[in-house]
């Protein structure tokens, strides 16, 4: 109902970066920067254009990351990713 009502980018931000201002952890959360929660969803396709893409994760959703740690990579090669914090390549649940 809300995608009805509001634009993908207004329900993402939502998501994200209005409810980090809410909990007052700008810092740390809704933002991809040194320092924050390294925490990631990557999707196959574009959330801006289809939100409804979300609605189907086992389809959809290709990479999980929970504070630096990799949980879910459906990418491909392991060999593409690169652990944010060392620069090595990780694969699947690997501690930072």
């Amino acid at each position: 109902m809300r995608m009805e009502l509001d634009s993908a980018a207004d329900i993402i931000r939502s998501a994200t970066v209005i409810n980090a201002a809410l909990l007052m952890q700008e810092v740390k959360l809704g933002t991809i920067a040194p320092g924050a929660c390294a925490d990631l969803l990557i999707v196959d396709g574009d959330p801006l254009t289809d939100l409804r893409i979300m609605l189907d994760p086992a389809k959809n959703l290709k990479l999980v990351m929970k504070d630096g740690t990799i949980y879910k990579n459906a990418l491909g090669s392991a060999a593409c990713m690169r652990d944010m914090g060392t620069g090595d390549t990780v694969g699947g649940p690997y501690p930072r």
